[in-house]
């Protein structure tokens, strides 16, 4: 939780010519917190997944070598409809990952449209998450 946020402010406030040189560390923290049990809690998601948001907004095309790692987990997310704050964050964060990579998304755009329709369709999700 604390070290994610304390990146997340790092990166925000030091932009793309601080954060270059130690993107591949910080992601690689990420990915360790999440693989590493930290995404069984929704609050310790919900931080990581918006420094990762937050790093792809940096980086903008510079963020395409992280999408293979990151979309399974952003996808996870939008799944997570028992967690709705972590849904609504991954569903930020894909607009994130979009906007830095752009058309690159591509690939990624079909199963990620079907992932949101059906949350959009489940009837458990809260619904703040498509407001």
């Amino acid at each position: 939780g604390l070290l994610s946020g304390a990146l997340l402010i790092a990166t925000q406030r030091l932009k793309a010519t601080g954060i270059v040189k130690h993107a591949d560390r910080m992601m690689t923290c990420y990915l360790q917190i999440l693989n590493q049990g930290g995404g069984k809690s929704a609050s310790v998601s919900e931080e990581v997944i918006m420094a990762i948001g937050t790093l792809a907004d940096v980086l903008e095309g510079e963020f395409l070598k992280y999408v293979e790692a990151v979309m399974p987990i952003l996808l996870a997310g939008l799944q997570a409809w028992d967690q709705y704050q972590v849904c609504s964050v991954a569903v930020g964060v894909i607009g994130d990952v979009c906007r830095a990579i752009e058309k690159l998304f591509t690939p990624f755009a079909e199963q990620t449209i079907g992932l949101v329709l059906a949350a959009l369709g489940n009837n458990d999700l809260d619904k703040s998450v498509s407001s």
